[in-house]
C-alpha cells in the first residue's frame, strides 16, 4: 500500500542577530495558513562571554519560575478564587494527559512539568495545583478519589475542588465552586450535563466523588526545590530545539511505553577550547561542571587528544562523590566517549554532571587535550517554547544580563512550512 498526500508545504526560514538586552521580533502569517514549526536554533557567536536568553510569545505566561508564572497571570487586587481560577486555568491549557515521566516528584516541580514534560496524570496536575496555588497565598490540599485524583483551594471559610486533568470545576445553586464533599452529597452538580469538558460520562465522574469510603484528602508537599529555567550559553554554544520527528524521552515509570503525542528533541553543542581554565582539583586532574536546564537523554563526549601517547582517565559524576569511569573509542587523535549508558542508569532525571580528566602519568590533562566537544540530546515541551504558528508570531528575546560591550551577538534562527491550499 501506498499513502499519498496531496497537500504541498513550503518550507521557510527566518533569523535574526541579538546584539542587545531585549529584542521583539514579529511575523505577520495569515492565520489561514497551515504552519507545522521544524526547530529553532540558538547560536552564541562569541567566543568569550557567556548569555543567558529567555524566549518568549508576548502576552503568554512566563513559565521560567514559579514567581514568573504567577506574576504573569495573576493580577493586582484579585480575589482568591480568581487566583485559583487563573492557576487551573494555566494547567488546563500548558498540559496534556498522558503516563508521567517519573512516578515521584520530579514532575510535581511546575517549572518542569510545564517546560521540561508538558503531560502527566490527574495526580500531577492536581500537585502543581497546589505547589502554584501556596505560593500564591492559597491553602490548598489534594483529593484521592476512587480512580482519580483532584486539588482543593481553601478560601471563603470553605473548600472548593479544581480539576485541572478533566478541566472542570462546579458550581452549587448559589453560584459558589462546590468542594469535594460537597460533590459527593450531590452529585447532581456533577451529572446535571452528561458530559464534562472533555468527554468523560458524568455519571461515571460523580460515582468517583460518591464513593466515599476510599476518598481521602493530603496535605502533602512535594519535595521539590523552586527551580528556574534557565539555559546558560557558553561562549560558541549552538541549541537546536526540533519540533518534529522525535527519537527518544525521558520514562522512568512504564517499560516500552508508547512514545507521548507531544514531545521535542533538542541537541545542545558544546565546545571547550581552553582545557586549563576548567577546575584543576589536583596536579593530573581537571573538572567539567555541566548543567543544562532540560532533562538529559543522550550524550556523546569527544577529547581531541595532542598526542596519542598519554590517554585520559575519564569519569562521571552526578554528586562529586561517587564518579562512575567511562570508556571511549580511540579513532586518530579523537576519544569519543558515550554517555548514553550512564544517564540511562540513573534513578531519576538527569539535569547535572561532573566530568573529571586523569592523567595517569601524573600530569596535568590541559597538556595532553587539545579540546572537548559536548554533544548532549535533551528534551523540552514543545507547547512551553514558543514557536511560529498561525496567528499570535511576536516574540520577545531577553537577556537575563547586560552582554559586554565587544560581544559579537546571539543568532537565532527558525524554521517552519507553509501548507499551499
Amino acid at each position: 500500500y501506498e499513502l499519498v498526500s496531496k497537500e504541498l508545504y513550503i518550507e521557510k526560514q527566518s533569523s535574526f542577530i541579538l546584539k542587545s538586552v531585549q529584542t521583539e521580533i514579529e511575523y505577520p502569517l495569515s492565520s489561514e495558513q497551515q504552519i507545522q514549526p521544524v526547530k529553532m536554533v540558538w547560536r552564541n557567536l562569541d567566543s568569550k562571554v557567556k548569555v543567558l536568553p529567555s524566549w518568549k510569545r508576548k502576552g503568554s505566561p512566563d513559565l521560567t519560575s514559579q514567581d514568573a508564572i504567577l506574576a504573569s497571570i495573576l493580577k493586582p487586587g484579585m480575589k482568591e478564587e480568581e487566583k485559583a481560577l487563573a492557576i487551573w486555568k494555566l494547567l488546563v491549557d500548558w498540559r496534556y494527559h498522558y503516563y508521567p515521566a517519573e512516578a515521584g516528584d520530579e514532575i510535581h516541580d511546575p517549572v518542569k512539568f510545564l517546560n521540561v514534560y508538558g503531560y502527566g496524570f490527574c495526580d500531577d496536575c492536581a500537585t502543581n495545583f497546589t505547589v502554584l496555588a501556596r505560593k500564591a497565598g492559597l491553602q490548598s490540599r489534594t483529593w484521592g478519589l476512587s480512580g482519580h485524583v483532584v486539588a482543593e483551594a481553601f478560601y471563603d471559610k470553605r473548600w472548593h475542588m479544581f480539576d485541572p486533568d478533566h478541566q472542570a470545576f462546579y458550581r452549587n445553586k448559589l453560584g459558589v465552586i462546590a468542594g469535594v464533599e460537597e460533590l459527593s452529597q450531590y452529585p447532581e452538580l456533577i451529572t446535571s450535563t452528561p458530559r464534562d469538558p472533555i468527554g468523560s460520562s458524568s455519571q461515571q465522574i460523580a460515582k468517583l466523588y460518591t464513593s466515599t469510603h476510599d476518598n481521602q484528602f493530603s496535605e502533602r508537599r512535594p519535595a521539590i526545590i523552586d527551580s528556574v529555567l534557565a539555559p546558560i550559553l557558553e561562549p560558541l554554544d549552538q541549541v537546536e530545539f526540533r519540533f518534529t520527528n522525535p527519537e527518544f524521552f525521558h520514562q522512568k515509570t512504564i517499560i516500552n511505553s508508547v512514545k507521548p503525542p507531544i514531545v521535542g528533541n533538542g541537541t545542545l553543542k558544546r565546545i571547550v577550547n581552553q582545557t586549563q581554565n576548567l577546575k584543576q582539583t589536583q596536579s593530573n586532574q581537571r573538572q567539567w561542571h555541566f548543567k543544562w536546564p532540560y532533562v538529559f537523554l543522550r550524550g556523546t563526549l569527544d577529547l581531541k587528544l595532542k598526542t596519542n601517547d598519554i590517554l585520559p582517565r575519564v569519569f562521571i559524576s552526578q554528586n562529586t562523590k561517587t564518579w562512575q569511569k567511562i570508556g571511549g573509542v580511540l579513532s586518530e587523535d579523537h576519544l569519543r566517549i558515550s554517555l548514553d549508558q550512564w544517564i540511562q542508569n540513573q534513578p531519576t532525571a538527569v539535569y547535572e554532571c561532573f566530568i573529571r580528566l586523569d592523567n595517569p602519568t601524573k600530569t596535568d590533562p590541559a597538556d595532553t587535550i587539545h579540546q572537548m566537544n559536548l554533544e548532549l540530546l535533551f528534551q523540552f515541551a514543545p507547547r512551553a517554547l514558543a514557536h511560529i504558528r498561525n496567528k499570535n508570531n511576536s516574540f520577545e528575546m531577553k537577556l537575563t544580563s547586560t552582554p559586554a560591550k565587544k560581544w559579537r551577538g546571539m543568532e537565532v534562527q527558525l524554521l517552519w512550512k507553509e501548507m499551499e491550499h
